[in-house]
């Protein structure tokens, strides 16, 4: 073999020589970078398992916060709604006691509606203390007189107060017992009569969400009945 031949053999040699380590080397890389891919892989997942209680509990939060969030306005719009209601109650009341009409109501009605009220509110007060003492305030005195002659206890004594509210306030005979049924305390005695409908409705029902809106409805009349012992 002559001296070229040998070397091209060689070089030929050494070149397939380093064919076969260059695949060696791409095959180690590649089974490396495929291991390192596996665990960065489990890496991430074992972090999004440890992670995921508290990405679940902070959304969890989020919506608990919205829901809470649209409960507090619903509450707040609702309650303005009572409070409203009061208040209109109590403008129209003063109005009709001053001699005034409600807006839905012509002019000339309002006297005969306060008379009419002041006589029931004595009856039931009468009806309540027994003979006693009857007192309005001085504008009202004539619808008291008028409907004096017919109340159940006909030994009872009418008076005035001109510091008092518009209503009726009855006292027994013995002092012990007080009926207050002027228009703050009826007013106060009818929201307070209303707080449990108004809490139901303001407290939120696990069934259907958030609480809801609603309407109150006002119950009949009832005079505040007081009683001291002296």
């Amino acid at each position: 073999m002559s001296v070229d031949a040998l070397v091209g053999a060689i070089r030929a040699e050494a070149a397939a020589e380093a064919e076969r380590l260059l695949a060696d080397a791409r095959a180690t890389a590649a089974a490396r970078t495929a291991a390192a891919e596996a665990a960065a892989a489990r890496q991430v997942a074992e972090a999004l398992a440890e992670a995921e209680p508290a990405i679940l509990g902070a959304e969890t939060r989020a919506l608990n916060e919205a829901r809470l969030n649209l409960a507090a306005r619903r509450t707040a719009r609702l309650a303005a709604r009572v409070e409203a209601a009061f208040a209109l109650a109590e403008r129209r009341l003063e109005a009709m006691a001053a001699g005034g009409a409600a807006p839905s109501e012509p002019p000339a009605a309002a006297p005969g509606r306060w008379d009419a009220a002041i006589a029931r509110l004595a009856e039931e007060a009468a009806a309540t203390t027994g003979a006693g003492e009857l007192r309005v305030r001085p504008r009202d005195l004539g619808a008291l007189d008028a409907v004096a002659g017919r109340l159940a206890a006909a030994s009872v004594r009418t008076g005035t107060d001109p510091e008092m509210p518009p209503g009726v306030r009855a006292r027994s005979a013995d002092g012990r017992l007080v009926v207050d049924a002027t228009i703050p305390v009826r007013l106060a005695r009818a929201r307070s009569a209303l707080q449990p409908g108004v809490a139901a409705l303001l407290r939120p029902d696990p069934s259907r969400g958030p609480a809801g809106e609603g309407a109150a409805g006002s119950p009949g009349p009832t005079p505040a009945v007081a009683g001291s012992r002296r």
